[in-house]
């Protein structure tokens, strides 16, 4: 079955990925291909997402065969292994494999055996051995059989029915019994045990066939993912591929890939130029709030102090007229000269340098100018796209003579699909159910009436057993023995006569089993399972004149392709590709070469021209209007004269101290109630007018200051709109085109890396992941499992359990034969006196007196 297997999957194998070259392969890798005659390093970098999902075979119906752990005879079965490999260490001559092979004729044949069967008898004797011993332990069964048989009809060897009762009578008596109970039950297990092994050979069959099965169904499955790996490695993503290129010479794939990207570059010089005039219109229109509200003040703080000097003067006539009304003492003085106003709002510089650099700027309208640059830079990817789209349609038309490369590989795969693997599998199948109906007729003869024969030999023992311990009465003489217990003492006897009877059969056939056993595990699964067979023989190019598997498979020998390369690669769950050496027969790097691939773009390429964009940043008018109002030292605000005028008191005296003063010197006088008056109308001026007037001239001045600030951040605008723009021109003018250009030439290089990314790619996963050949290790391990582990634990358990049922007859006949005599009615009685018997027994073995004979 294993070589069956072998050869049929390694077939598929070789077919589903020799299809993909034709040519002979040389002997080495080809040149420029990263295949090695060892190792897979093609790797690629791409994003595999950009490409169809390769389908894979994820459900796998070949399962390992029930192994000993399964059925629960694991240490049983481990313990025949182990014996086996205690006595025979030796591994297979395959220095005489080698020589058979080679030999092509009968009489080499016959010069190799002359010349190594010493070899051969050495490396089996140890079975021959044993296996002699077991079939000469059968006839010596026979013989003694025979000769106990014989002698026993003579009247020998205890065939009278009479039965003496002497000293440790009963102990005797016990001690058989507890020595065949003990024999008996090992007996049974190893009955049983020779069932399950028996019960597990005679599914052998049966599994064979369902391995079959469900191999051919996980190659018939492997080879249809493959062959569709294929077609979408080389259908489907091809056409993404395609489809992706021809995006790239689209209306929308030009405008992403040149269009888009020139505008980017011109954002990146006119986008600090519109955001500089968003900011110049927001700092003036700051400025021009503040300025206004500045106006409104000093307009205010003129009004005020024209209503504050009318009030003084009048306060100051009416103090006249009560100063000369008064006939006060020199002492008491008004001092009217000094009451008077000293703060004067003329004085206040002129601010209109200031509004006129604001109107200036408000006439220049930023805002606009920066709308009008954003409208005309995202016109810049449609116009890409009108410009080229003649040579567009060039480079499209010469893109379509990769399609005939597609077709040509596409139907070299169309050999996966046709090639019928059911053609090999199914006349195997068909013989083996042929052979299983066959096989299921004596399945019941086979393993049922075998153990249920080596289960009776046992059975009948404790059956006897049972009978003479429930019979038994022990002060009943041995000739008034109950039916029970003489029915104990025949079931023994039965099963001393059955044992005999059937030792021989036993015997034998377990010395078959065992040498069939032994040879299995030490001459075949042995090899099999740690690969000598592999590296010894059919890996070995000296036995074959090549390397074989390569002969059958690549039909070049010389390839080094070995079955345990294959079998490791596979175990590894490795791609075809690699796996299978085909970098000898399919040079991926030349089937795959971009240069010989693509068509020759460059010069349609060069062939477009992009027109320089019309974006006008500022007018001349602009330009110069602007630069004046930079270079106007006027507009600076000369803040430390204004607040020198702010800083001035309003009043000459406080009109607060000057009332209080008032007040006091007049207290006396006549005129005492009207200075009272007055004094009270100075301090509510003092606190209305005069307070009102402090905190406007406060408030101006931090408008002042802060009007300074945002004319300086209005003039390092137009200063920085000045450089952006200059920058922004300079560009436009001279590196655009530069760019432009660059990046059309960028179109032939996406394309091209397309392809490369696709080539990669596919060569990444031809390489590394299509046909991953796990499945086919996975056939393989079942095939083995099911001959090396289920077919010989059977072998090895049927004759691991007979032998120790066997090992059993010889207590069991001895014992049984013996403790007959304690359960079966005699004849007649041994010659005791009955009177001193019953006196031995009363009074017990050391206390009384042995009785005589009569």
């Amino acid at each position: 079955m294993q070589p069956f297997y072998f050869h049929a999957l390694l077939t598929l194998s070789l077919l589903a990925t020799l299809s993909l070259g034709q040519s002979t392969g040389a002997t080495t890798p080809p040149s420029g291909n990263s295949m090695t005659a060892n190792t897979t390093t093609i790797t690629t970098s791409s994003s595999s997402s950009l490409f169809s999902k390769l389908p894979t075979q994820d459900q796998i119906v070949t399962n390992t065969a029930t192994t000993p752990l399964e059925t629960g005879m694991a240490f049983f079965y481990n313990i025949a292994r182990g014996f086996i490999n205690a006595i025979h260490t030796q591994e297979l001559p395959y220095g005489v494999l080698r020589e058979l092979i080679k030999a092509r004729t009968t009489s080499q044949l016959q010069a190799v055996w002359d010349l190594n069967y010493e070899k051969i008898i050495h490396y089996e004797l140890v079975f021959a051995i044993l296996g002699g011993i077991g079939i000469v332990a059968a006839f010596t069964f026979v013989i003694v059989g025979i000769t106990f048989c014989t002698l026993r009809c003579c009247g020998m060897c205890g065939s009278e029915m009479m039965q003496a009762r002497g000293k440790n009578f009963r102990c005797k008596g016990i001690c058989y019994g507890i020595f065949l109970v003990i024999f008996s039950l090992l007996a049974i297990g190893g009955a049983i045990t020779c069932f399950l092994s028996s019960a597990q050979l005679a599914e052998t069959v049966q599994k064979v066939d369902v391995t079959l099965r469900n191999g051919l169904v996980d190659v018939t499955n492997y080879q249809t993912v493959t062959s569709n790996q294929f077609t979408i490695l080389l259908d489907n993503d091809f056409n993404i591929t395609m489809s992706r290129v021809r995006r790239y010479i689209s209306d929308s794939g030009i405008e992403t890939t040149v269009g888009i990207p020139l505008k980017g570059m011109i954002q990146n010089r006119t986008d600090p130029v519109v955001q500089i005039l968003t900011q110049l219109s927001s700092d003036n229109i700051a400025a021009n709030m503040t300025l206004q509200k500045i106006n409104s003040q000093l307009s205010q703080l003129e009004a005020n102090m024209t209503e504050l000097n009318i009030t003084i003067n009048a306060i100051k006539a009416n103090l006249t007229r009560l100063e000369t009304a008064c006939s006060c003492s020199s002492s008491v003085q008004f001092n009217i000269s000094s009451l008077f106003v000293i703060f004067d709002a003329s004085k206040m510089p002129s601010l209109q340098p200031v509004s006129d650099v604001i109107k200036n700027v408000s006439d220049r309208q930023p805002l606009k100018i920066s709308g009008e640059i954003n409208n005309r830079t995202a016109k810049i990817p449609k116009q890409v796209v009108n410009e080229t789209k003649s040579a567009r349609q060039k480079i499209s038309t010469q893109l379509t003579s990769l399609d005939t490369i597609r077709r040509s590989a596409l139907s070299y795969i169309s050999f996966i699909r046709n090639f019928n693997i059911t053609s090999y599998v199914n006349p195997a199948i068909n013989a083996l159910q042929k052979e299983k109906k066959e096989y299921d007729v004596y399945v019941v003869a086979g393993y049922m009436v075998y153990s249920g024969i080596l289960m009776l030999f046992p059975g009948l023992i404790i059956l006897g057993l049972f009978f003479g311990i429930l019979g038994r009465k022990a002060d009943a003489a041995p000739t008034e023995r109950g039916l029970m217990s003489n029915a104990g003492g025949i079931f023994l006897m039965a099963s001393v006569g059955l044992m005999f009877i059937f030792a021989f059969f036993y015997l034998f056939i377990n010395a078959s089993f065992f040498m069939i056993g032994g040879n299995m595990q030490r001459a075949a699964c042995h090899p099999i399972k740690n690969g000598s067979i592999y590296r010894q023989v059919i890996d070995n190019e000296t036995v074959w004149g090549g390397y074989p598997i390569a002969g059958f498979l690549l039909q070049n020998d010389t390839i080094p392709l070995t079955a345990t390369r294959i079998l490791n690669e596979c175990q590894k769950d490795n791609s075809l590709y690699s796996t299978f050496l085909l970098a000898y027969r399919f040079n991926i790097t030349k089937e795959l070469d971009i240069q010989r691939l693509l068509p020759n773009i460059t010069a349609e390429v060069d062939k477009i021209v992009i027109p320089t964009p019309n974006i006008t940043l500022l007018s001349s008018q602009n330009n110069r209007t602007l630069q004046e109002s930079l270079n106007n030292n006027a507009t600076k605000i000369n803040t430390t004269e204004i607040d020198a005028i702010l800083s001035i008191r309003t009043t000459s005296i406080n009109l607060v101290d000057y009332a209080n003063r008032l007040e006091a010197d007049t207290n006396s006088t006549s005129v005492a109630n009207d200075v009272r008056q007055v004094a009270q109308e100075l301090r509510i001026l003092n606190s209305g007018k005069v307070a009102a007037i402090n905190q406007l001239k406060t408030s101006l001045q931090t408008n002042i200051n802060k009007l300074e600030t945002e004319i300086m951040a209005l003039r390092s605008d137009i200063r920085v709109l000045l450089d952006r723009a200059k920058v922004a021109d300079n560009y436009i003018k001279a590196s655009f085109h530069t760019d432009a250009k660059n990046l059309v030439k960028t179109i032939a290089t996406q394309i091209g890396n397309e392809a490369k990314e696709y080539a990669n790619y596919v060569k990444n996963k031809i390489s590394n992941d299509v046909g991953k050949c796990f499945v086919l290790r996975n056939v393989y391990d079942n095939a083995v499992n099911v001959v090396c582990d289920f077919l010989q634990d059977a072998i090895n358990g049927v004759w691991c359990a007979v032998g120790i049922c066997a090992i059993c007859f010889i207590p069991n006949i001895i014992f049984g034969v013996k403790l007959a005599k304690y359960y079966r009615r005699m004849e007649k009685e041994h010659p005791y006196d009955k009177n001193a018997m019953d006196a031995y027994y009363d009074t017990g073995y050391m206390h009384a007196e042995k009785p005589k004979m009569v």
